[in-house]
């Protein structure tokens, strides 16, 4: 009788888009099933309001609808859903968090910046396998932050600096190309974290 698999699931809500992935998990090895990325710009409105708008959080269910269909189609029996820098920046973030417990039956976790490093780090080491070297440091530009993962020995430190694509997108280019005066400080404040 061939070992039972447990089949796994993952869902990566973004600033920029939101990434599922179905996974079996057998003795040795993950095999990837399905995956797919639904462009749900949950950062729109998100790092300018300080809030989710309306219509992406709309978006944000159909799209969790359709990854508990998934999940259901393959029976994925574990999972982890995470809400990252435009779901913990937003307000009113516990609106989303409510409709897809009960309406997509799915509960996201909102993690912190240092959580998010983290995963990427597991993820890029992993990738590389028992016998690759690891890398020195780890970049992750995404839509709300730049996650930065920089290794020390044998050990890792990981950070999230304020700085992704749809946030300058949001912040910087629609005022012109005009960095907000307080730029500095965020930036300068951020990066004495790394040094």
């Amino acid at each position: 009788m061939p070992p039972e698999r447990t089949t796994l699931g993952a869902i990566d809500a973004g600033s920029n888009a939101i990434r599922m992935v179905v996974a079996e998990l057998g003795p040795s090895e993950l095999i990837r099933i399905e995956a797919e990325r639904m462009p749900v710009r949950l950062g729109h409105g998100a790092f300018t309001r300080g809030e989710l708008d309306d219509a992406v959080i709309d978006q944000a269910v159909a799209a969790f609808v359709h990854f508990r269909e998934r999940f259901d189609h393959h029976g994925v029996t574990i999972y982890r859903a995470v809400g990252t820098s435009a779901v913990r920046n937003a307000s009113n973030r516990d609106v989303l968090l409510h409709r897809l417990y009960h309406e997509a039956g799915i509960e996201l976790e909102v993690i912190d910046g240092e959580e998010e490093a983290r995963l990427v780090r597991k993820s890029v080491v992993h990738s590389l396998g028992p016998t690759g070297t690891p890398p020195r440091a780890i970049l992750d530009l995404g839509g709300g932050s730049l996650e930065v993962n920089l290794r020390y020995g044998t050990g890792w430190r990981g950070y999230s600096l304020p700085v992704g694509t749809v946030r300058l997108m949001e912040t910087v280019w629609r005022r012109g190309g005009k960095f907000p005066e307080n730029a500095e400080t965020q930036f300068t404040t951020s990066g004495s974290r790394v040094r």
